[in-house]
């Protein structure tokens, strides 16, 4: 991973053939032959949205305007946000709908135009399990130690974080001839998780299947997930009160009050745009899946089909209950 920027570094594919093939896509899509699609994930969100979902929004579209724009200038991209919960244990579609939305709309906030598209992950397994994916022992242990962490009880597996190479996620791996190049953008977890799509990428071509040109640009400073938030977080709720919430995060990343120093750089954009126009219809958005559906609806995002089916399904976004 090569560093971008004193903030960003500039993930790309492993395999020199790869990083050729990914670097002439670029040049295509800077000529306008070929789309960008830039790819945000959003795993399962297992509490109200926090408050700092604007602070994340607003340091990604910093990182939008600026590396991102070297990249591929004068292409415009589309923005497609996935959230990975349907392939993880106790999924919540009104929550999983919740974090997609929400963070949306903080990117709007944030000044980001680009047209978004909103979709969950299949549930079924994408990644072939006979692939001879080689993570080597480092790789490995991080996975495993991860996955206990997160599954408690459970034997550890490798399963969710190979599918982050699948086409219903990050799509590393085609489902179609006429693949887009397609950008990962995201905190300093989607580092880890990006060495892991490079082996299910090169496991993949040794088997023939087709791989979609990508880099990614990830910021570094973001090192926790914003929708994994810590205890002592407010929610977007609390943006009600502005003064409030500005004070519950800032002591939320102030370590010298117990709170976590890697929170601070989404405080700080949080704080810059609690004030901005559309914060008041965000945090009604988070207030039930039935207001979270309109204000998708009113915003123009695109919805997918397998996001649409599960919440035609859900009795929960009918009766607007809040979540």
């Amino acid at each position: 991973m090569k560093v971008f920027s004193e903030a960003v570094a500039l993930a790309s594919p492993i395999a020199t053939s790869e990083l050729e093939a990914s670097v002439c896509a670029i040049d295509d899509a800077r000529a306008g032959r070929l789309p960008i699609e830039l790819m945000i994930g959003v795993g399962p969100l297992s509490t109200d949205v926090p408050f700092r979902v604007l602070g994340y929004a607003g340091c990604v579209a910093e990182a939008i305007r600026s590396d991102v724009r070297l990249l591929i200038e004068p292409s415009i991209p589309k923005i497609r946000l996935f959230t990975s919960a349907p392939k993880t244990e106790g999924f919540h579609r009104g929550r999983a709908l919740m974090s997609l939305v929400t963070l949306a709309g903080a990117l709007r906030i944030a000044g980001v135009d680009s047209p978004i598209y909103l979709d969950f992950a299949r549930r079924d397994p994408e990644i072939p399990p006979d692939l001879d994916i080689d993570l080597g022992p480092d790789l490995l242990e991080w996975v495993l130690s991860r996955d206990s962490r997160h599954r408690p009880g459970k034997p550890p597996s490798l399963r969710y974080a190979l599918e982050h190479a699948s086409p219903s996620m990050f799509a590393d791996i085609a489902d179609s001839d006429d693949t887009p190049v397609r950008i990962t953008v995201g905190g300093a977890t989607e580092a880890r998780f990006w060495a892991v799509r490079m082996q299910v990428r090169s496991a993949a071509a040794t088997r023939g299947l087709r791989i979609a040109p990508a880099v990614g640009v990830i910021i570094k400073a973001l090192r926790v997930p914003w929708y994994q938030p810590t205890s002592y977080e407010p929610s977007l709720l609390a943006a009600l009160r502005p003064a409030e919430a500005i004070k519950g995060l800032s002591t939320a990343a102030n370590p010298a009050r117990g709170g976590n120093g890697a929170l601070r750089r989404e405080a700080r954009a949080a704080i810059r745009l609690v004030d901005e126009e559309g914060v008041a219809d965000l945090i009604e958005a988070a207030l039930s899946t039935e207001r979270a559906m309109r204000f998708a609806r009113v915003n123009g995002f695109n919805l997918g089909r397998r996001l649409l089916d599960a919440m035609e399904n859900d009795d929960e976004s009918a009766s607007g209950d809040r979540l």
